[in-house]
């Protein structure tokens, strides 16, 4: 139980209250234990866009917070720095490939909202189907799969890894 809360209180203090836009975005977190290994990160690029991530670490506790620290740090300084999400996504991967033992891995999906854009790009590795609803009818509107293994599994992402382009109302 304090392994649990140890690592809760890491996520929220230091991963996750980094995040910006949240008057955009609404994040909804509802573990089944203390802590799940769950992870919501948001950050934004020189150019406007919204970068997100929603990722699930294998196991509970504060093993499955291991790779947290430098997968957070990895994309909000790439976001920042405006890189590409392929780049980010290709870079978190390297970095818990060489961190991580092969039990611990990252499913993940990143969206990037662009800022002068009415899409959304989502990159999708081994996390079920990211959902699109229109606003307006709550109605499902797009699903984009995963087409990836989760991070941190193979050294490099595997080659033509392209994100899904979903149109989004203004």
């Amino acid at each position: 139980q304090r392994d649990e809360e140890l690592a809760e209180q890491l996520f929220s203090e230091v991963i996750e209250s980094g995040n910006v836009a949240l008057e955009y975005l609404g994040i909804v977190k509802r573990a089944a234990t203390t802590f799940s290994g769950d992870v919501q990160l948001t950050a934004m690029a020189p150019n406007g866009d919204i970068n997100v991530l929603l990722g699930d670490f294998t196991g509970h506790g504060l093993g499955s917070t291991i790779g947290a620290l430098p997968m957070a740090e990895t994309f909000r300084v790439m976001t920042h720095k405006g890189f590409t999400p392929t780049e980010i996504i290709a870079q978190i991967n390297r970095k818990l490939y060489d961190l991580l033992p092969s039990n611990i891995f990252l499913a993940a999906a990143m969206v990037t909202l662009p800022a002068n854009e009415n899409v959304a790009y989502i990159w999708n590795g081994g996390l079920p189907d990211v959902l699109v609803f229109d606003g307006k009818q709550c109605a499902l509107k797009s699903r984009a799969p995963s087409r990836h293994p989760p991070l941190g599994i193979m050294a490099d992402l595997l080659p033509e890894q392209r994100a899904a382009v979903v149109q989004l109302a203004p």
